[in-house]
């Protein structure tokens, strides 16, 4: 049975119901405001009466024969014009492989204020057309750009039964792991976009973010491994940009959907998208709720020096919350010159978390030498804002030569609270005692761009300011035995301010030579960093400037393209690295972040081959190298383990991606995504030398089976081998899931049950940490079978594009997001 939070179930559909009135009112005035009179009608075929999809519809004054109107039926066959003339119209409807049929409506019945409807008018078929000829075509998922790889969501069949992140680990280059996280050719290091921009729903948790992301709302998935110079340098692997649906119409298209999940919870989604001339609006709202859960948990640590011990705890973890998320953009076309475009996103996020542990640490003779029980009461609150603003100017003699100005602010609080009740106490020191910490990141950007076009020639340049400030604030009380009063603990407080000021040029080229195209670039970033340590009444303030090169080349030939890139990119640190926050919510398995990071510079070398066909190829090699690289490190001081972030030593990567999407029959496809690299990490911390390496990948398949015109069928497997890193590894696993699919109503309605890993309910991470002093390991436990089904309904139907700005701001610098 559901829990549902105090409250919420009463509040669950509001922000849907609410976003759908606001944006239904404002299309409905904006398309009915100015009626004079209506015609409306329902196009079918004369023997089927099954509605004439998507037919031209062409209205003109009767007399002089000029065109009045033009226009497509829906998906239903239906169509509906506001007029104004009076005069006799005509209306001639035409399709292919139908005779035209015309309609005179005379001017005495063109009346104000009257809804002129027509009896369903039936086209017959014309006999002229060639019987039997078939002629089908294959949309391509995977074209290969000349720096970024395009996997097109909407050819994909399964867009419309799963979320973004399912959908994830099909593109080439990307991989989801065993804790959901995403991987960008095996690296976490990369940017994740919307719509070409930044966002606070992606800031600190992508993947919660994308897991309740309809694939249905996107339009594709770019994989840019060789960014341009229009793009910060940060990202050491590169960037994902998830392009939304943009196709809008002279009136509304709308979808709803539901979905329940036995781990995720219940979760809904609504979109609607209008356009009345000039004017487009589209809004996007997604609602989940996690059931609680209770899951496992094992923390094990064997320590060799100073002396032999053995920790070894175990216990629980549960929790509950509910996450929503909220999108509005608008569009204004003043005329084909001037464009405003603006948008807001919002989310939040909460959660109420609970651990309990027991702990127990026992001597090299197997005698127990301390232990303590512990409950850990998490609370956690967090959101996010954006809001940007873009003006684009045409200019008249050469439409393609653009100027765009834009602005966009972003914040994304958070707010943490640990509660630890400490019971049971054998030679265990610590009482109970409290923290809170409360951190954001708050960020201005400024920004104008100018695109220079030509014919085989592109030039374009651009200048960018962002102000940046992260704080950090956090207390400690701890608890009297004696008065059984919280006080202060002074001691264990800090306030942390960094403030991060990144300032660029840059300027690139792109030469379009048949059949060979070039792009090429160069960027100069300058960034000043000055962080106060408000508490320990300290300071650090630096700067440093980075020329960042980039250059891509392309050569096409009839069905395949090579491609070459090199680029070097930035790792700054952010705020979840940065914050000194030491969260003790375990008091022996310390945690924090480290201000004085300093940041990284890598190198990228890529070339890929892909080949389209009756199916898609592509295969990938490429090369990169850091030194001073960022690393999680553990040390042990007396018998606990503190992790935190360190610039140590160098890290290299060799790799090959390999890609396949294939239609074996008409009804039947599979498509293969696959990773295999060696990686070599080394550095020194704390006085030792630590080195690791080795061979590690994933392959990712999946079978398609379309059973009929309305049931599908699909199976997939996912193989994930041990991830590396400088002190340890992670555990590999094996994922696979089984969907089926039917559409109703015209596939606007459509329907999915699907089963994951049904052979085991529960899986387990183990984090393997191991130096010459200790070896540890982390297991937790995580729900592995599960079963859902979701409901969508698409109505509306589709006709024209909104209008973006071709450029808008690309907050990109800043890592320690995508965990």
């Amino acid at each position: 049975m559901p829990i549902y939070l105090p409250g919420f179930k009463h509040h669950r559909f509001l922000i849907l119901k609410r976003l759908l009135f606001v944006l239904f009112s404002l299309i409905a005035t904006a398309t009915f405001g100015q009626v004079k009179y209506v015609i409306k009608g329902r196009v079918a075929d004369s023997l089927s009466h099954k509605p004439v999809s998507y037919a031209n519809v062409n209205v003109k004054d009767f007399v002089s024969g000029k065109p009045v109107a033009a226009f497509l039926t829906d998906s239903a066959g239906k169509f509906l014009w506001t007029g104004s003339i009076k005069q006799t119209v005509s209306i001639t409807i035409v399709n292919i492989g139908y005779q035209t049929k015309t309609i005179t409506v005379p001017a005495d019945s063109l009346k104000q204020d009257t809804v002129l409807e027509f009896a369903p008018i039936y086209l017959s078929a014309d006999e002229r057309q060639l019987k039997e000829v078939v002629i089908t075509a294959s949309k391509p998922l995977i074209k290969q750009e000349i720096d970024r790889l395009s996997y097109d969501v909407q050819a994909d069949p399964d867009s419309k039964t799963q979320s973004v992140l399912e959908l994830i680990g099909k593109v080439p280059l990307l991989s989801v792991d065993g804790e959901e996280n995403i991987k960008l050719k095996g690296s976490g290091n990369f940017k994740i976009f919307i719509n070409g921009r930044p966002s606070s729903l992606l800031a600190r948790s992508p993947k919660e973010a994308l897991k309740v992301m309809p694939a249905s709302s996107v339009q594709k998935i770019e994989v840019i491994t060789t960014p341009p110079s229009k793009y910060d340098a940060e990202g050491l692997a590169g960037i994902i940009n998830i392009v939304l649906n943009k196709r809008l119409i002279d009136g509304y298209n709308a979808s709803i959907g539901t979905n329940y999940n036995n781990t995720l919870g219940i979760g809904e989604n609504a979109s609607i998208t209008g356009k009345k001339g000039k004017f487009g609006i589209t809004g996007r709202a997604y609602v989940y709720q996690d059931f609680k859960q209770t899951l496992e948990t094992e923390n094990n640590r064997t320590t060799i020096k100073p002396y032999a011990s053995l920790l070894s705890q175990k216990g629980t973890y549960s929790y509950v919350g509910n996450y929503h998320t909220e999108n509005v953009e608008l569009s204004y076309e003043a005329d084909t010159l001037n464009l405003l475009t603006a948008s807001i996103n919002f989310f939040k996020s909460n959660y109420d978390d609970r651990d309990n542990l027991a702990s127990a640490l026992y001597n090299g003779q197997s005698q127990l030498v301390q232990s303590y029980n512990s409950v850990n009461i998490n609370p956690q609150y967090e959101s996010g804002l954006d809001l940007d603003f873009n003006y684009q100017l045409g200019f008249k003699h050469k439409k393609d030569r653009l100027l765009t100005f834009s602005y966009q602010y972003h914040n994304a609080p958070n707010n943490q609270s640990n509660d630890i009740l400490i019971s049971q106490q054998f030679n265990y020191p610590l009482n109970s005692y409290r923290q809170a910490n409360e951190n954001a990141t708050l960020e201005q950007t400024f920004q104008a761009d100018y695109v220079q076009p030509g014919k085989t020639f592109i030039v374009d340049g651009g200048i960018k300011a962002i102000l940046r400030r992260s704080f950090s604030d956090y207390t400690s009380q701890a608890l009297n035995p004696l008065t059984g009063q919280y006080a202060p603990a002074k001691d264990l407080d800090n306030q942390f301010d960094y403030r991060q000021d990144v300032y660029s040029l840059y300027h690139s080229w792109y030469l379009k030579l048949k059949p060979v195209e070039i792009k090429a670039g160069i960027r100069l970033e300058h960034t000043e960093v000055n962080a106060d340590f408000v508490t320990q009444e300290s300071a650090l303030n630096t700067n440093y400037t980075n020329l960042i090169p980039v250059v891509s080349l392309q050569h096409k030939f009839k069905d395949a393209t090579i491609n070459l890139g090199y680029t070097q990119r930035i790792s700054r640190p952010g705020i979840l690295q940065l914050n000194p926050y030491i969260d003790r919510s375990n008091p022996l398995f310390v945690n924090t972040g480290n201000p004085a990071l300093k940041a990284v510079l890598n190198n990228n070398f890529e070339l890929a081959y892909s080949t389209y066909g009756k199916g898609s190829y592509n295969v990938t090699l490429s090369y990169s190298f850091s030194n001073n690289n960022i690393q999680q490190v553990t040390t042990l001081i007396d018998t606990t383990s503190f992790t935190t972030y360190q610039n140590v030593g160098q890290n290299k990567t060799a790799g090959l991606n390999a890609s396949i999407s294939y239609p074996i029959t008409k009804s039947f496809s599979a498509t293969l995504n696959s990773e295999l690299s060696y990686l070599w990490i080394r550095g020194t911390y704390n006085g030792n030398f630590y080195a690791n390496n080795g061979m590690q990948g994933f392959a990712y398949a999946t079978l398609n089976y379309k059973l009929s015109p309305t049931w599908r069928a699909t199976a997939s497997v996912t193989v994930y081998s041990a991830n590396i890193t400088l002190q340890g590894s992670t555990n590999a696993y094996v994922f696979n899931s089984y969907r089926l699919t039917k559409t109703l109503l015209d596939k606007k309605l459509t329907i999915t049950a699907g089963i994951s890993n049904p052979y085991s309910k529960f899986r387990y991470t183990r984090v393997q940490t191991q130096t010459d002093d200790f070896q540890q390991t982390i297991v937790s436990q995580r729900l592995y079978r599960t079963f859902g089904l979701s409901v969508s309904y698409n109505f509306g139907s589709l006709k024209a594009e909104l209008k973006k700005n071709q450029r808008s701001i690309n907050n990109d610098d800043v890592t320690g997001k995508n965990k």
